[in-house]
């Protein structure tokens, strides 16, 4: 007998998918695991939901490399059955014990014995389901008859709840949209979950939609643009800019990489990148630059930088601006503080690089 109240959760958080982490949580903690975590097939490495009891297994499980190779989870997939399955159905223990991310991940952890099931979407997607930290095997197994039982229930949700989490970061994006903001959300290896009019104008010549992922045209951009996402993924980098070029081939542009987390998560029912365009000349910070973007610096402090990328010394630099010796030595320990740099050469190499960087190729 299924929990009438249970399945009401279920399709609650198909309309609302925010609940999503909470709901499978609760699913394996009742059926004696730890966890439980949701994932596209299409999208391998975006983790849609993850419950509470297993991000710190998730986080390391795509940091390390495992979900880029999902040795684990590909025979699932191929075999893609209706029903509830457990790692032994597709492995000996000395197989497991063989394989690295059994051996130097999952074993540690706790992480050894699983359940988890293929579930096919609305569209050309498949969505992966599994339940993490069970006992032992035969304590996964003793659950399978009441997962497959709850099976056609989850597969309705979670299949309604993948769409409706793509109209929600669509409808995000558009309202930013709508105020001039030139943003997209993509999720691991670029894959394009939604993007808005601004930004195909913006970067209509230097990226492009192809198999659904967004790629870059610039190799230096798009191996830029991954290393941020991935840390970003990763739980490192909180956030970062990057230098590219809009339409005009010979205007820089500052491209704002920002995870998706917590509040933010919630908002764009994603757990994704957003991808923001900043324009160094718009209208509403007329005094903006590049350095100010890339930096947050303030205007004095991106007209102080600005000179010594030019080559000039702090103290002539001052001169040229109109400020005092003494400001200016202020400004430059607020922009080491910025940049991360500690001597005045390395930060005119930095912002020389900087500014070279945004130039077009040719």
């Amino acid at each position: 007998m299924i929990d009438t109240g249970l399945l009401d959760r279920i399709y609650a958080a198909a309309a609302l998918p925010g609940r999503m982490p909470v709901l499978l949580h609760e699913i394996a903690t009742c059926h004696g695991a730890r966890g439980a975590l949701l994932f596209e097939s299409r999208s391998a490495n975006d983790g849609i939901s993850v419950s509470p009891g297993v991000e710190h297994l998730f986080e390391r499980y795509v940091a390390e490399g495992y979900m880029a190779l999902n040795e684990r989870g590909t025979p699932m997939f191929l075999e893609h059955a209706p029903q509830f399955r457990t790692d032994s159905d597709f492995r000996t223990p000395e197989e497991q014990r063989a394989m690295p991310v059994y051996r130097d991940l999952l074993i540690p952890l706790g992480f050894a014995v699983g359940a988890g099931t293929v579930i096919q979407g609305t569209g050309d997607d498949m969505i992966g389901l599994t339940l993490e930290g069970f006992a032992d095997d035969a304590a996964a197994r003793q659950q399978l008859p009441r997962l497959d039982r709850l099976r056609p229930h989850i597969a309705r949700a979670t299949s309604l709840a993948t769409r409706m989490m793509c109209f929600q970061s669509e409808a995000a994006v558009d309202a930013l949209g709508l105020v001039g903001t030139a943003a997209a959300i993509i999720g691991a290896n670029n894959r394009l979950r939604a993007m808005n009019a601004p930004f195909g104008t913006r970067m209509e010549d230097r990226c492009f939609e192809c198999g659904g992922r967004l790629r870059f045209r610039s190799p230096a951009v798009a191996a830029r643009v991954e290393a941020a996402v991935d840390e970003a993924l990763r739980g490192g980098q909180p956030a970062a800019t990057l230098l590219t070029s809009g339409v005009d081939a010979a205007e820089p542009l500052a491209l704002h990489v920002i995870p998706l987390r917590t509040a933010a998560r919630e908002r764009f029912e994603s757990d994704g990148i957003l991808l923001i365009v900043a324009d160094p000349r718009n209208a509403v910070t007329p005094k903006a630059s590049l350095l100010r973007l890339m930096f947050d610096l303030t205007p004095g402090e991106s007209m102080l930088a600005a000179e010594l990328a030019a080559g000039h010394s702090l103290r002539n630099a001052a001169a040229r601006r109109g400020v005092a010796y003494s400001t200016a030595r202020v400004y430059l320990r607020q922009i080491f503080a910025k940049t991360g740099c500690h001597r005045q050469a390395e930060l005119a190499t930095l912002l020389t690089s900087t500014l070279i960087a945004a130039q077009p190729p040719g």
